[in-house]
């Protein structure tokens, strides 16, 4: 997900929202870019629930962060 449209999460950790900017992965393959997909879970969760973190980082201007993998998030969209 390179992205996220959506509000704040709830004060138990709930979020919901659009990911943007994103493609589908696969065996750790990009194979296509997703749209008008959303993504909800629970922040604490996903803290949990995190399966591999890579060494690349990516720099957006205000931040510099690795790429996360987290099982716990539903996706939907076409």
């Amino acid at each position: 997900m390179g992205g996220y449209s959506g509000g704040e999460p709830g004060t138990n950790g709930e979020f919901s929202g659009v990911a943007k900017n994103s493609f589908f992965i696969e065996n750790g393959e990009v194979k296509y870019a997703v749209s008008e997909t959303m993504v909800n879970g629970n922040l604490g969760e996903i803290v949990k629930n995190i399966r591999d973190i890579s060494k690349e980082q990516i720099c957006d201007g205000s931040s510099v962060v690795p790429y996360i993998a987290v099982s716990g998030v539903v996706i939907s969209g076409k």
